[in-house]
């Protein structure tokens, strides 16, 4: 027993054992319950350099401290001899070892340079040990015949063996609970910190292996077909020869070690058992295979466990894991990610000589001179999802590769399985690239030359690119005038109003598609929350009022106007008969004009016929432009102030709120007849005709159309649609030269047609040779003559009726309403 405070100094036993002190007998236990004892520079000529204990140590508390102690064949400062019940049991209290060996000398197979127990260590206190070695034997720090069970605090530093076990030797290591076990630039030929005979299992704590390798093959500098690399075996950090590292709980890292098979983990026969808890692999290499973990004989089984690989190396196979004879296998739930590991052979990341079953794999930037960058295997590659970050020729390489899920290739510009089958179920390929399937690989390819793709996250190919465009494998810009939308970059839109496109790009939308307040497929809505559609220009879309009052005035202007103009036109019929004077009708006829005149301007401005004519007619165009009103007031604006939906059905129903109130009114004071002839006169042009049929027909078949398609709840846009088949059914769709217009209307008046004014508005909106969406109250192009009047079904015998038009006056750029004349 001791709890005192002894010390020992160059203490020598030349024939025997205990350099210092020697406790002999079977019976013989030393107990230490406080206190210090100190050993230094103690020597033995066979075991036990410092302190020979033959039945046991048992520690309660005090600090024991050993320095440069040394014997020549087992325990260079401390030996606990007897096999079955030679344990140390450390309950408290600190051992301390500094620069303790076994020198050999005859024996050559010297073992515990720090220490050497005869059966098992219990421990939960401290202890270090610190530049111990053995010269021609294994366990450099300590050796133990059975079992070690750390549940406090054990390190190891610059500990080395020349054979096995640069820490120590053991059966089997049990850590448990808050248990803190750490090695530090440990190295030995075989095991550079831990040899284990049967297996290592930590249910909790946190082990850490740093800079560990074997005999002079270290991860700083690996020299990999150098001469000690040759002569090293496996197991920078741990080499087990029979049996599994089992993990439940608690973290295992290893940092920088370096092997020959398995830069850190090396298992002869066995497996790799991960149940719980987290595992890191940083920096660690081999001058073979399996820059992190080598498995001879065995399985690895990632159930629950979150296993990371990060910047590992391998001199052949395997740069993370090499399962020389096994498969892998990863339950769903856990986190297997390989992070810029490198194979000069095969599997940058993995290699199994059998299968990989995996769930949710992340590979980032490895790579592999031969095949298989993330991972091959020799059977089956089974996988739920992947994430794939660099750039891979053979991203895996199997026979067969099944991934259930998904291939996410976002952060790589080339990405493709490799097999002879390949199942996937989606490719998620990033801007530039494109999904490609090969004979034997399928994966994610950049666009080449005319191609281009500008989606994040597709599944989809490479698509041609459109016209009226710039374009490169992964950026778009529009010409101005024309837009597109990012779910269909195939299709270009011409925009009715060429001022509301300006020139917008994919994907970065450095400039939008659409101007401000402008929405939709050629940019010809307004956006609902903040604009609304002007009154006297249907495709321009103005600004509604944030402030009150200037809401309110607006609402107010709406009535005034009609109130003004109903009651300059009405004035003379007070108190008159109904006698026609020559200056209400030319009054009423100019009302009529202009109400029609700046609509159909602002129309026909927007044309690309008229852009051409304006180059060569400059002065007609200044002048026309004088009868072009602004954008005037919107009733989609006033309906929102009002709380309405901005619909063309609630425009004109509160556009004609005042004018029903002013003819009842008027109804009341004078007639009648008086009533609905004045407001016939003031209002019935601007919503629904004109007083030149032949020259605003369209605007009111447009209006017209627009009414239809909202009292049928059908979707109403503004832009003409190329099909590759079909036309849009209507009474007239083949263009005859000089048919009247009245006929066409009382046509669709008679038959009743359902999709009557629709196809009417077409007639001004549309390409002649193409289907069409749904009109939206006013044209978006020019009149084109003779070819605009009317459209007729047709069977498709009689396609070639529309080519021969199209031959005779020559559409120019495939622009429907740009025209040449060939006569």
């Amino acid at each position: 027993h001791s709890s005192g405070s002894s010390t020992f100094s160059r203490c020598r036993a030349l024939t025997s054992v205990g350099g210092a002190l020697k406790v002999e007998g079977a019976q013989s236990l030393f107990k230490m319950r406080g206190g210090s004892m100190r050993f230094s520079d103690c020597w033995a000529f066979s075991n036990g350099g410092a302190l020979f204990v033959m039945k046991g140590l048992r520690q309660q508390g005090g600090d024991i401290e050993l320095m440069n102690c040394s014997s020549t064949s087992q325990g260079g400062g401390i030996y606990i001899g007897l096999r079955d019940g030679g344990n140390l049991e450390q309950d408290a209290g600190s051992i301390s070892l500094n620069k303790c060996y076994v020198a050999g000398g005859d024996f050559q197979f010297g073992f515990g340079g720090g220490i050497s127990v005869g059966d098992s260590v219990r421990q939960s206190g401290t202890i270090r040990l610190e530049n111990c070695h053995v010269e021609g034997g294994s366990g450099g720090g300590m050796k133990v015949r059975r079992m070690l069970n750390v549940s406090g605090s054990m390190s190891f530093s610059s500990c080395r063996a020349t054979k096995d076990g640069g820490a120590f030797t053991a059966d089997s290591v049990y850590v448990e609970g808050g248990a803190k076990l750490s090695f530090d630039k440990c190295r030995a030929k075989a095991g550079g910190a831990l040899k284990l005979d049967m297996g290592f299992e930590q249910q909790g704590g946190d082990v850490s292996f740093r800079n560990c390798s074997t005999w002079n093959v270290g991860a700083q500098v690996l020299k990999l077909m150098s001469e000690n690399a040759r002569h090293g075996r496996g197991g920078g950090a741990i080499w087990i020869r029979n049996g599994n590292l089992t993990q439940t709980a608690g973290g295992l890292r290893f940092y920088g070690c370096g092997g020959v098979k398995g830069g850190a983990v090396y298992i002869s026969e066995g497996h790799l058992i991960l149940k719980g808890g987290k595992q890191d692999y940083v920096e660690c290499v081999a001058s073979s295979g399996g820059g992190g973990v080598f498995l001879h004989k065995g399985h690895v089984f990632q159930q629950k466990t979150d296993l990371t690989f990060q910047s590992c190396k391998a001199q052949r196979k395997g740069g993370a894991v090499d399962v020389s004879h096994g498969s892998y296998y990863q339950s769903p739930g856990t986190l297997l990610n390989i992070t810029k590991c490198v194979a000069r052979d095969h599997g940058g990341g993995l290699f199994a000589s059998e299968s990989l079953h995996l769930a949710d794999v992340d590979f980032r930037e490895n790579f592999a001179w031969g095949s298989g960058m993330a991972a091959i295997a020799r059977d089956d590659v089974v996988m739920d999802s992947m994430h794939f970050t660099g750039d891979g020729e053979s991203v895996i390489s199997a026979p067969l590769v099944v991934v259930q899920k998904t291939v996410n290739c976002t952060a790589s510009q080339q990405c493709r399985l490799r097999a002879r089958e390949v199942q996937v179920n989606e490719f998620l390929c990033p801007i530039g690239a494109g999904r490609y399937k090969g004979r034997l690989a399928e994966g994610c390819l950049p666009c080449v030359a005319g191609r281009v793709q500008i989606l994040e996250e597709t599944n989809a190919s490479c698509a041609p690119c459109p016209s009226n465009s710039f374009c490169s494998a992964q950026y778009l810009r529009a010409f101005p005038g024309y837009m597109l939308s990012s779910d269909n970059i195939s299709r270009m839109y011409h925009c009715p109003n060429s001022m509301a496109c300006p020139g917008g790009d994919l994907p970065n939308k450095t400039k939008p598609m659409c101007g401000n307040g402008y929405t939709g497929l050629g940019c010809a809505e307004c956006e609902t929350a903040t604009h609304g559609k002007s009154d006297v220009d249907i495709l321009q879309c103005i600004p509604c009022a944030n402030e009150r009052w200037l809401q309110a005035m607006q609402i107010s202007w709406l009535i005034i106007k009609d109130a003004l103009a109903f009651g300059i036109a009405g004035a003379s019929l007070i108190g008159d008969s109904l006698e026609e004077k020559q200056s209400n009708v030319l009054l009423n006829q100019f009302m009529a004009f202009a109400v029609v005149a700046g609509s159909t301007l602002s129309s026909t401005m927007n044309t690309k016929t008229l852009k051409q004519f304006s180059s060569r007619n400059s002065d007609i165009v200044w002048w026309s432009g004088l009868l072009q009103p602004d954008a005037g007031a919107s009733l989609e604006c006033i309906l929102g102030y009002l709380g309405l939906p901005k619909t063309v059905w609630h425009s004109h129903l509160i556009s004609s709120v005042t004018p029903v109130l002013l003819m009842l009114l008027f109804a009341v004071i004078k007639d009648v007849p008086s009533a609905l002839m004045v407001g016939s006169n003031c209002f019935l042009p601007r919503r629904w005709w004109t007083t030149d049929l032949s020259l605003s027909s369209p605007a009111a078949l447009g209006a017209a159309g627009a009414v239809r398609a909202a009292l049928s709840g059908r979707p109403t846009g503004l832009v003409a649609q190329r099909h590759s088949g079909g036309a849009a059914k209507g009474p007239c769709d083949i263009p005859y030269q000089r048919i009247s217009t009245t006929v066409c209307i009382l046509g669709v008046g008679a038959l009743g047609a359902e999709d009557g004014p629709e196809a009417f508005y077409s007639l001004a909106t549309s390409d002649p040779f193409s289907s069409i969406a749904y009109g939206r109250q006013y044209p978006r192009s020019a009149f084109c003559v003779d070819c605009a009047l009317a459209r007729c079904t047709v069977p498709e015998s009689q396609v070639e009726c529309h080519r021969s038009f199209a031959t005779h006056h020559g559409i120019v750029d495939d622009h429907p309403f740009q025209l040449h004349d060939r006569k």
